[in-house]
């Protein structure tokens, strides 16, 4: 047994440092990834491939709203107030000894559009909008292919 020389604070925290040290060197367990693992992380956390991603999301959704040209439009309109009428046309009335009216109006308005035929536009937009779609989903493909290049390289 080893005896310590000091006060009893000594005694007492000197085996506690002695310990700490001794944990403090031991050789920690090492987890590592296969090569795949690996490659998959890179590719699922790095930030350009998001990206690229949502940039493809965003083309399939302007796809959409082009396509959406060849749909019908309806437009509903509604409004009603109080009008105060003073012309030529209730002058001309002479209601109870007035010249002027005070009404209370109100309309309501239904409106239906169909494209018949736009010169082809609407069918020039879409094209576009799918030919800028298949480019960025080539980008995605680009991208991850070089954020996994650079995995298996690191």
């Amino acid at each position: 047994m080893i005896k310590i020389r000091g006060d009893y604070k000594t005694q007492r925290c000197l085996p506690v440092a002695v310990a700490g040290l001794v944990m403090f060197f031991q050789p920690l367990p090492v987890w590592g990834f296969t090569l795949q693992e690996a490659v998959e992380m890179a590719v699922k956390t790095y930030p350009e491939v998001h990206a690229a991603e949502e940039e493809g999301r965003s083309l399939k959704q302007k796809v959409q709203e082009e396509f959406a040209g060849y749909l019908p439009q309806i437009d509903f309109s509604a409004g009603y107030g109080h009008e105060y009428s003073d012309n030529p046309t209730t002058r001309g009335a002479n209601v109870a000894g007035q010249h002027s009216l005070n009404l209370k109006r109100g309309e309501l308005g239904l409106t239906l559009d169909q494209m018949v035929f736009d010169g082809y536009e609407v069918r020039s937009m879409v094209a576009e909008a799918e030919a800028k779609l298949k480019g960025a989903l080539a980008n995605v493909k680009t991208v991850s292919d070089d954020t996994a290049l650079s995995a298996i390289k690191a």
